[in-house]
């Protein structure tokens, strides 16, 4: 889970993205500007638990740049990791963050699921990831 989260710091996610589908439930906000949330997170196509320790939350700025907050040591203060500038390709709907790049499949007001090719760090092996998303209005909300 430690890769994840570190691809999590790297790849956390101004989109303008119109819904795919026509009965989605919820229209595309156009923006991922907000605090967003890991909910589920699956490996090579297997749900993966997300345990109390690796919960981390995303915060995409107006101004470009995401920041990644962690739980610290006691499991109870979320600290800030540095800001990192991110992009997005509305044509190919790609973000980009830092030098990790991850396809945003869905994008509405609630939710984001995005999937993208991971490389473990010690066994260097790669693998596919996709994460789905909530929004959240605060950071630490459940």
């Amino acid at each position: 889970m430690g890769i994840f989260i570190h691809f999590l710091c790297i790849t956390q996610f101004t989109l303008s993205l119109a819904s795919c589908s026509k009965d989605d439930e919820e229209s595309s906000d156009g923006s991922i500007v907000g605090i967003w949330k890991v909910e589920e997170y699956a490996l090579n196509g297997v749900k993966m638990p997300i345990a109390p320790e690796d919960l981390s939350y995303s915060e995409f700025k107006n101004n470009g740049t995401v920041v990644t907050y962690e739980l610290d040591e006691d499991g109870k203060t979320f600290f800030a990791n540095s800001p990192e500038p991110y992009s997005y390709d509305s044509e190919k709907h790609l973000l980009t963050i830092g030098d990790e790049t991850v396809k945003v499949l869905k994008l509405t007001q609630s939710t984001m699921i995005v999937d993208g090719q991971i490389i473990d760090e010690d066994t260097h092996t790669k693998g596919m990831q996709k994460m789905t998303l909530k929004r959240v209005s605060k950071v630490g909300e459940k």
